[in-house]
């Protein structure tokens, strides 16, 4: 089982899938020895004995025949397998996860998208700094305007005229 289950996430699948996987093909492996032990199930004669023994030891060397078929095909290859497998994907349209390169290259494509982003907004930024700096310099360093200038002019006049 375990051996099964690292082969399906080496294969791209989550953790969740590859059991899910991995379950259906044990749940059908014991289905197929259920039906072989099917024939002793309700053999238990008291008063032939031997027909009862035969029953049991047919119905455990038929599940031995099928542990052999399965052990032969290395489980995974067995054709009862394929179909199990088949079926729960086509039921759970389960999907492995993109390869690695694919993965890496969205993910470059995602960073240098955004690596641009950033820098139009650094450069807004900066832009906008720039323009608050030369409003701030503009204020301080020139003069007043005429109008005020006059105005002061016309006070420091009226002030020496009162005296």
């Amino acid at each position: 089982m375990s051996q099964e289950y690292s082969t399906w996430q080496q294969r791209g699948f989550a953790k969740k899938a590859a059991w899910q996987i991995v379950c259906q093909i044990v749940r059908r492996i014991f289905e197929d020895m259920q039906s072989a032990r099917i024939s002793a199930r309700n053999i238990q004669d008291l008063e032939d004995v031997d027909f009862t023994t035969a029953s049991f030891l047919y119905a455990t060397l038929k599940c031995h025949e099928i542990m052999e078929g399965y052990v032969k095909h290395q489980f995974h290859a067995h054709p009862h397998v394929s179909s199990v497998i088949t079926r729960h994907l086509a039921a759970n349209f389960v999907k492995p996860e993109e390869s690695q390169t694919s993965k890496q290259a969205a993910l470059d494509a995602k960073v240098t998208a955004l690596a641009s982003k950033v820098d139009s907004y650094v450069s807004k930024v900066d832009a906008y700094i720039s323009q608050a700096k030369e409003k701030v310099t503009v204020t301080i360093d020139s003069p007043a305007p005429a109008k005020q200038q006059k105005t002061k002019k016309y006070k420091a006049k009226n002030e020496a005229g009162d005296s």
